[in-house]
């Protein structure tokens, strides 16, 4: 509904949320760790993103100022460890953990609104959507029916081969029934792309998983029940959508 039925600002507004939640929840989990990372600011600046990208698409004069704002997220890594008091921050640790969410949910977040201003661009944001979830979906329910094999349990204990291959399958069932409307490809190309996003989706999930088991929690956040927080509903997505759109432009979508 957000996709189709809302204004490209209001859609804008809605990604910002999410950008917003999650590096939050990001900041937290590494908190939690011992590394304070100025959660305020990283969330203020990184939430910046969606906006000026969205505002460079309408006005391309704006469009210069997302290479402003990069340098701005530099300059302000560098204030943030000035005013730092005690001996003992580690600052580059810090400034690396900084820097490194703004990259990994802001700017891949804001890939959404590339796609969306495409061509056909709502159905191209409802279909990786569909693709990657659906890969979320059937490694859950096979993993939880059929799993007995682990994937990799150092990183994430609970995921397995048998969870894996089934949200493949799932991933391609969703997009065989509902990929040639929302893209007009081949349903060869759609099944080709439904294996390779469904893998990529759920390599965005272990990499989550990476960090949340550094950081010694289980979830992100606690908004949904057997999911966690807003950054554990779009991990699987944070790689699909940048890999999607750069794919589109590729083939000249």
């Amino acid at each position: 509904m957000v996709i189709y039925v809302f204004p490209l600002w209001l859609f804008t507004l809605v990604v910002t949320g999410f950008v917003a939640v999650a590096l939050i929840e990001f900041f937290r989990m590494t908190e939690n760790r011992g590394i304070v990372a100025a959660r305020h600011v990283g969330t203020f600046i990184g939430s910046l993103f969606p906006p000026i990208l969205y505002l460079g698409m309408i006005y391309p004069a704006v469009k210069q100022y997302e290479f402003f704002l990069a340098v701005l997220v530099f300059f302000f890594v560098f204030i943030i460890q000035f005013t730092r008091n005690g001996n003992n921050a580690d600052h580059l640790v810090e400034m690396g953990v900084f820097l490194f969410s703004i990259f990994y949910i802001s700017v891949m977040m804001s890939f959404f609104l590339k796609i969306r201003f495409l061509a056909n661009g709502a159905n191209l944001v409802a279909f990786i959507i569909i693709v990657t979830k659906g890969a979320d979906i059937g490694a859950y329910l096979g993993g939880r029916k059929f799993g007995r094999h682990d994937l990799f349990p150092r990183i994430s204990p609970n995921k397995t081969w048998e969870g894996f291959f089934c949200g493949i399958l799932m991933s391609i069932i969703l997009s065989l029934a509902l990929g040639r409307m929302l893209t007009g490809f081949s349903m060869a190309h759609i099944a080709l792309l439904s294996c390779f996003f469904a893998v990529i989706g759920q390599f965005g999930d272990l990499a989550e998983s990476l960090i949340k088991r550094n950081c010694k929690v289980k979830d992100s956040g606690a908004y949904f029940a057997e999911i966690g927080g807003i950054l554990d509903l779009v991990d699987s997505l944070l790689f699909s959508a940048p890999i999607f759109y750069f794919y589109l432009q590729i083939i000249n979508m």
